[in-house]
């Protein structure tokens, strides 16, 4: 896998835009095996986006045309920076592994274990 960060001005928004996506050294059909998120999270703000990650084949650009991608603007990251870096966490789960649930998700009587 690998991910990808690009930035772009977009004179139509007269802002600078952030998109980050994953790919997946591989074909298509092997990407969608898997689920990423993306998720930026500082002074008690979350931002996240999960996807399908795109075959390395099809390209960032092509994910960036489409919106298949975690995209904002500079006020945006301003809020998520610290000290002025900006981190993102990436997880990547494979479709066929147990998915954890957040404790939101959970109905009553639903319990998990580690």
């Amino acid at each position: 896998m690998c991910s990808e960060k690009q930035e772009k001005y977009d004179p139509a928004q007269s802002t600078q835009m952030f998109y980050a996506v994953v790919q997946l050294i591989g074909s298509k059909k092997e990407a969608d095996n898997f689920v990423y998120r993306l998720e930026l999270s500082a002074n008690r703000r979350r931002m996240s986006w999960e996807a399908t990650p795109r075959s390395i084949h099809e390209g960032v650009a092509f994910a960036i045309q489409q919106s298949d991608c975690l995209a904002f603007d500079t006020s945006a990251a301003q809020l998520f920076a610290e000290n002025g870096n900006l981190g993102i966490n990436v997880t990547i789960s494979r479709l066929d592994a147990p998915q954890r649930r957040h404790a939101a998700e959970m109905e009553a009587g639903d319990l998990e274990y580690d």
